[in-house]
């Protein structure tokens, strides 16, 4: 067998385990036996195509799997003890990946999924292979939104370490800024309409950051479903609302990334005015603590 077989035999098997992984692994989903199904079945086809569009530098095909050029690929490096963040938009993931002059493909264990209205995580150990032997690995959180074109990836953060890097992360420990800091902040700054310090909480402007009911049903823009255009859209709509999580949960993942999973609900002088779920993911950054790197809202 060639080696290049091999890599196609080994991709093939990690991604039928994947779906059988997949069968444990469903949380806090409202809906019959075969919904849960389908929803197991398309996120699992997603982390497969993942892997096989990447592993064969198919970039068209992998765009695909993207809501749009407006997802965000968010990369922790640990380097000798100091994280390293990039931020990447989807095409310039694709055209980072479809340079490379090697063969590369990643196995994942350990593969988590929360699923609530609309909206999906999922949380995964990955180890890379480079020309068949190990390479980068790491941990990676995905954040998905259900459209009318079946699930999508919003974004995906990954916190990966070198091989040859010996630093003992344990003994560093995590990050000193708690990061359900970031979720008091985010009440604050909305009561104050404080837009710049609002906006300072996500990793850039950019972020993907928006509200939908049962499922994103319009066309994504960068333009309106970031965080700037969030809070914009808050103030006009509820003047003087603010944003209130309940349930709040976050999920440290390999000591650079996080998961967030919470309800709330959104209230002016008058009330509660809208309530629903949400779904995030955070990164940790050299000088800053941690920043929103994408954030969805569930509208009941």
């Amino acid at each position: 067998m060639t080696l290049q077989s091999l890599f196609k035999t080994s991709l093939l098997f990690v991604s039928t385990t994947c779906l059988f992984l997949l069968i444990g692994c469903i949380d806090n989903f409202g809906g019959g036996p075969r919904k849960q199904k389908e929803t197991r079945e398309a996120l699992g086809k997603i982390l497969q195509d993942f892997v096989i569009t990447e592993e064969a530098k198919d970039g068209a095909n992998h765009s695909q799997l993207y809501v749009s050029n407006g997802s965000t690929v968010n990369f922790v490096l640990k380097s000798n003890g100091n994280p390293v963040i990039t931020n990447l938009t989807r095409d310039q993931w694709i055209g980072f990946f479809t340079s490379w002059d090697y063969e590369y493909f990643p196995v994942y264990s350990d593969i988590d999924f929360t699923i609530k209205r609309g909206m999906a995580l999922d949380s995964h150990l990955f180890q890379g292979f480079r020309d068949g032997q190990p390479d980068l690995f790491g941990n990676d959180i995905f954040l998905y939104v259900k459209t009318p074109d079946g699930w999508k990836i919003v974004s995906l953060s990954s916190t990966i370490t070198a091989p040859d890097d010996t630093t003992d992360y344990d003994a560093i420990g995590p990050l000193e800024a708690s990061p359900y800091m970031v979720f008091d902040h985010f009440t604050r700054t909305m009561e104050q309409q404080d837009f710049e310090a609002f906006t300072g909480l996500f990793i850039n402007e950019t972020a993907p950051c928006f509200r939908f009911q049962k499922e994103f049903d319009v066309p994504y823009s960068q333009d309106a479903h970031t965080a700037s255009a969030f809070f914009r859209e808050t103030q006009e709509k509820t003047p003087g609302g603010t944003i209130n999580f309940q349930a709040l949960k976050i999920e440290i993942k390999d000591q650079y990334t996080a998961q967030v999973s919470s309800s709330y609900n959104l209230k002016n002088d008058y009330g509660i005015v809208e309530k629903g779920e949400i779904l995030a993911t955070l990164a940790g950054t050299p000088t800053d603590g941690w920043k929103i790197t994408a954030m969805l809202f569930s509208i009941k």
